[in-house]
């Protein structure tokens, strides 16, 4: 397969079919069922046997199969009676019909299952790892977690364990295991027992000594150690000693704690240094939190002192390095110090897209704003839906009707006709009206239409 093409499924006379991203058919809408799969393949259906087609539409596999799965590009699982073969993609057979279901490959080995359990072929279909794991994962980094006798253990890509099967639960993150023993599981979470941290290659970071581990976020998870908190590191490193009688996350030196319904601020060796005073507390940023006790609202600085107090105004969240703020029924921001510096113009607002942009409404109508909060599409739809907006489209939906707007011209690519609207995949966009199915290209040309 030289030259890949991502393949669109097309619909005709309640029969399906593949078109490319030029709107050429690539294979005739004939079939009883039609997806589009990874590595720009087809998978058509006829009369309960599959086929899989390739980006010029051809047939890689025969129409002849119950069922095909895509293992990576060049690998395929093909299922007769009620089993699975491994093949490859110049349809020569690596195994016989022995296995039950296979999985994708991942670092050059398949999980394959069997009546004796789970284990590993390679890539020419050769039984590497032996059949007789309760479960087995892919491989991550030359290791996989594998369950036998109920204990979750470590193998590399030999089959040998580098952490023995004597965990009752396992979850990989990013840069290390968490395993837990004793402990309570429920839809794939753990409660209780004893948690600790075992690294990407199996090695033991930090004793199974903890009471509780929240789980990481941004590289950090509080953990527990019978009636005191503290928090680690994705290496096992102490980030917060645990000192603290609660969750505690701390911003420029200072975290916020609460007692008897108070809260307060105590520094990294656990000393208060704030009393318990405020209803509220947020966190300190560039040298300052916001806080509220009772109907005062405001921000205070490192030794307790206000420094800005703000009347009628509801603090919200941080957003693009100021605070945004609610008062008299609409939103604006002010920086750190509480000086208004974008006008409460807002009825809502939505975050801002990775493209910059964010839908904001002002006198009931919706609009599109720039991080100078400056319209650049007038506040003028009567919106239901805000839909994500994107580096390159705008999906709009007014009274039921859908259509596109380029995101840097704010001009319309596709005209609010359709029924409905996907999302570009490629080249092209499904577009569907009056239960007819079309695709447009980039620049709102029709190229295929049912």
């Amino acid at each position: 397969m030289s030259e890949e093409k991502k393949l669109y499924t097309i619909k005709k006379n309640n029969l399906y079919g593949f078109i490319d991203g030029e709107g050429t058919i690539i294979a005739e809408p004939i079939y009883t069922k039609a997806y589009e799969m990874p590595y720009s393949y087809g998978l058509v259906e006829k009369d309960g046997l599959y086929g899989l087609i390739s980006s010029k539409g051809d047939f890689v596999l025969a129409l002849e199969y119950k069922a095909i799965t895509i293992l990576d590009k060049f690998l395929f699982g093909i299922k007769k009676e009620e089993k699975f073969a491994l093949i490859s993609v110049d349809r020569k057979q690596l195994t016989g019909f022995d296995y039950l279901s296979i999985f994708p490959f991942s670092e050059g080995l398949a999980a394959v299952y069997k009546e004796t359990g789970f284990g590993y072929l390679n890539e020419k279909g050769e039984k590497v790892i032996p059949f007789h794991f309760y479960f087995a994962n892919p491989f991550h980094n030359g290791i996989a977690v594998v369950i036998l006798n109920n204990k979750c253990g470590l193998i590399d890509q030999q089959g040998q364990f580098v952490q023995k099967p004597k965990y009752d639960w396992c979850r990989a993150y990013k840069n290390c295991y968490h395993v837990n023993i004793g402990g309570k599981i429920s839809d794939d979470e753990c409660y209780g027992g004893k948690s600790g941290l075992l690294s990407l290659d199996g090695r033991e970071i930090t004793p199974l000594i903890f009471d509780d581990l929240d789980g990481f976020m941004d590289g950090l998870s509080h953990v527990r150690q019978g009636d005191l908190f503290g928090e680690i590191n994705e290496a096992g490193e102490l980030t917060n000693p645990i000192i603290f009688n609660q969750r505690v996350r701390f911003s420029d030196g200072l975290g916020a704690v609460q007692k008897d319904n108070k809260y307060g601020y105590v520094d990294l060796q656990n000393q208060l240094v704030i009393p318990y005073q405020y209803n509220w507390a947020g966190n300190f940023n560039q040298g300052v939190a916001d806080v509220r006790i009772n109907e005062k609202v405001g921000f205070i600085n490192k030794q307790g002192d206000f420094v800005r107090e703000l009347e009628n105004i509801k603090l919200l969240s941080i957003r693009e390095g100021s605070w945004e703020f609610f008062k008299d029924g609409k939103f604006g921001l002010m920086n750190h110090n509480g000086t208004i510096t974008t006008p409460y113009l807002f009825e809502s607002i939505t975050n801002f897209y990775s493209c910059g942009l964010a839908w904001a409404k002002q006198d009931g109508l919706y609009g599109i704003v720039n991080k100078k909060f400056e319209f650049v599409f007038p506040a003028s739809l009567d919106l239901k839906t805000l839909y994500p907006i994107s580096t390159d489209f705008i999906h709009i939906e007014v009274k039921g009707k859908h259509g596109l707007l380029s995101s840097s011209t704010f001009e319309w690519v596709i005209p609010m006709v359709y029924n409905s609207i996907g999302v570009f995949e490629g080249s092209l966009v499904e577009l569907k009206c009056d239960g007819k199915l079309s695709y447009a290209n980039r620049m709102g040309k029709v190229v295929w239409q049912e």
